[in-house]
């Protein structure tokens, strides 16, 4: 009685491992609850089937506390039977136990991570939708240890990795490689070793401290003619841009300028953008980067909607975005070449409003404390309290910031100085 129970759990945590393992990857391949696929789900089904959408890191967490405990458990049972087949043997236990735990690993990693990511995609499209109620109950059940782990990884993150630390384990990590291959010459380039730091921050960036702002989008209304899209086409050197109806608050699709070449000759007198443009993208500001590289991989898109914590557009991001935290600035033929920081003659620096507060911080050498602003832009509002003007000084705790170009009520560029502080 025992052993058939115990042989039916085993079989329950691995077909429950299978299963959540495809709906993670089912949450990575589609972009939310609201398309036609999942149209025959009722409104509730469909904005609980969202919160997971909308909050992939979680889901991910849960992922890989309930592949732990299914190896554990399954591991355990294997243990058990390993202890029966021996009779007490101590050399037919280790036996029967090595082996056991063989088969365990072996039957985890091909049920539960392998098969999972090679099954058909109207069977993920269904594992969503039918296994949702069984989900969210796992999902509730591991709820705390989610809540805790992701807690964990961002104190740790965040506390005890300072930037110097993981410049560090890079470099000792590639020291690592080299002596282990024999090499007496440095294994990679100062810019490749950055590279590599780079792609450890993804997981700690947030999609809204990249993205394009929504104040410099280039969209294209809904019912913009073909002459009205060249236009805008060429003045931009963009090749994908968001289409609107009404302002960008409202955005109904993608279009990819290489759609409208691939359909020549264009039915000019009907012609709609409508017929040419994609499903849109949307993803919360809040999303890291390195979430957001896996989706965009997987779901074979180069460009999302970026969405505030009400709803409204943010920005949009790209994945050549995403690729600059890694190598840096890619410069293409549309591109015009400028400093971000000029330095001047008198120790200030020329800086573009757009900069984070913590790139001037590393460029003048001073440590500043987390704020509720990133850039220089977003600060000197705040601390002027209303539109600022050209010649304006403004002060913060580090800095004098003086404002340079504004276009409209944007501020273009700013010069920025350290202030001299009193000494008493």
């Amino acid at each position: 009685m025992i052993i058939a129970a115990l042989i039916l759990i085993y079989v329950i945590i691995i077909y429950l491992a299978f299963t959540v393992n495809v709906f993670q990857f089912g949450l990575l391949l589609f972009d939310n609850a609201d398309g036609d696929s999942f149209s025959d789900l009722d409104d509730s089904r469909r904005r609980k089937l969202n919160v997971f959408f909308e909050d992939l890191t979680s889901f991910n967490h849960f992922v890989t506390l309930y592949d732990n405990f299914a190896a554990i458990t399954t591991a355990a049972i294997a243990l058990y039977f390993a202890g029966k087949l021996s009779n007490g043997t101590p050399i037919l236990y280790a036996a029967w136990a090595v082996l056991a735990l063989i088969v365990t690993l072996l039957v985890n990693l091909v049920v539960a991570q392998t098969m999972s990511k090679r099954v058909p995609s109207r069977w993920i499209e269904k594992t969503l939708k039918s296994r949702l109620s069984m989900i969210r109950f796992l999902y509730m059940l591991f709820r705390p240890f989610v809540r805790a782990l992701g807690i964990l990884m961002e104190k740790f993150k965040r506390e005890h990795l300072s930037e110097e630390q993981k410049e560090d384990m890079v470099e000792r990590a590639i020291e690592s490689l080299a002596d282990s291959a024999g090499l007496n010459e440095p294994l990679v380039e100062e810019d490749e070793k950055e590279m590599i730091g780079n792609i450890f921050e993804l997981d700690q960036t947030a999609v809204k401290e990249i993205m394009v702002p929504r104040t410099e989008m280039t969209g294209i209304s809904i019912f913009a003619d073909f002459d009205e899209i060249q236009r805008i086409a060429i003045a931009s050197g963009h090749s994908r841009f968001p289409v609107f109806t009404e302002d960008l608050d409202n955005i109904k699709g993608i279009l990819y300028v290489k759609d409208l070449f691939a359909n020549f000759p264009l039915p000019i007198d009907n012609f709609s953008v409508s017929d040419f443009m994609r499903k849109p993208y949307f993803v919360p500001e809040t999303k890291k980067i390195s979430d957001l590289l896996n989706e965009l991989k997987l779901s074979h898109k180069h460009i999302a909607i970026v969405v505030d914590e009400y709803g409204g557009i943010a920005g949009l991001i790209t994945l050549e975005d995403v690729i600059e935290v890694i190598v840096g600035d890619i410069q293409d033929e549309h591109d015009i070449e400028e400093a971000d920081i000029v330095k001047l003659d008198n120790g200030s620096i020329r800086v573009d409003a757009n900069i984070s507060i913590e790139d001037i911080a590393d460029h003048l050498g001073v440590e500043i404390d987390d704020g509720e602003f990133e850039t220089v832009g977003g600060l000197i509002y705040d601390l002027v309290g209303s539109l600022p003007r050209v010649g304006q000084i403004v002060s913060s705790e580090h800095f004098e910031f003086t404002v340079e170009r504004m276009e409209g009520q944007r501020i273009e560029t700013v010069r920025v100085q350290l202030r001299q502080k009193n000494s008493h």
